[in-house]
């Protein structure tokens, strides 16, 4: 036998009714997914970071773009795993471009090298040092822009131009500033 209720003047199946809060819950995780690079949140939005201190060039060429997030502690038995941790890359307007995440199994502890279309893009992360935060990235064609929030992987301030540098709120070197 079928539950039958009276809703709004027609008569609904409890079928009908999972299928409505189904196609409700689905609906609104869509669009909050969609809207994830755009909204505004608390995030530290650092300067631009590029592939290094000379001008590159944005045109049909693919570059490249390696970004050393946070990383997570797995266990393997024996063996201790730090894979590091997914992250979003939107394109500059702020719609999501690709979620990439950053390691092939939890036993591999080095970030994913991501061929991109040359141009500008806006990465969102995991800091170890720094929680979450937002990073324009320039990728030129050919050149692979480094984006540095592992905290055990910092590069030696002294070894720096500060001019050159861009730094997260806690003073670690993410990356070199994007020529303009």
């Amino acid at each position: 036998m079928v539950a039958i209720r009276k809703v709004d003047s027609e008569e609904v199946t409890m079928k009908q009714q999972q299928i409505r809060y189904l196609l409700k819950w689905s609906t609104l995780l869509l669009i909050s997914s969609l809207v994830g690079c755009a909204t505004t949140s608390s995030f530290v939005t650092l300067d631009a970071v590029g592939p290094g201190r000379t001008p590159c060039n944005i045109g049909a060429s693919p570059g490249y773009l390696r970004v050393y997030t946070a990383t997570e502690e797995h266990n393997d038995g024996d063996v201790m795993y730090y894979p590091h941790t997914e992250y979003t890359i939107c394109n500059p307007n702020g719609t999501r471009f690709r979620t990439v995440s950053n390691h092939i199994g939890m036993h591999d502890e080095d970030p994913a090298t991501v061929t991109l279309p040359s141009g500008h893009y806006v990465i969102i992360a995991d800091s170890e040092t720094d929680g979450r935060i937002k990073v324009p990235v320039t990728v030129g064609e050919g050149r692979t822009t480094v984006v540095e929030l592992e905290g055990k992987r910092a590069r030696n301030p002294s070894d720096v131009d500060p001019a050159d540098a861009v730094k997260t709120p806690s003073g670690q070197i993410a990356g070199w500033r994007a020529a303009s």
